[in-house]
């Protein structure tokens, strides 16, 4: 979920998350915290803990960080 300091997006994540808990059955954002905690003491891999558009090499740079953007994040991890 977007930041404090994105306020306008975090209003829009947050607006989703109703709609999905109210009308699509569940989901729910989840803080970076929240989510980092389950990766443990993993070694986390590049590019690390980001915009799942961020996986995608060939469009880095050219991303326009939208709400859509701030909702779908991902990462990989080793176990050490």
């Amino acid at each position: 979920m977007p930041g404090p300091e994105l306020p306008e997006l975090r209003a829009a994540t947050i607006e989703g998350e109703k709609l999905l808990t109210g009308k699509l059955g569940s989901g729910r954002w989840r803080e970076d915290e929240e989510i980092m905690a389950w990766f443990g003491d993993w070694d986390l891999l590049e590019p690390g803990w980001v915009s799942l558009a961020e996986w995608r090499p060939a469009v880095r740079g050219r991303i326009r960080p939208d709400e859509v953007y701030h909702s779908f994040y991902g990462g990989v991890a080793r176990k050490k």
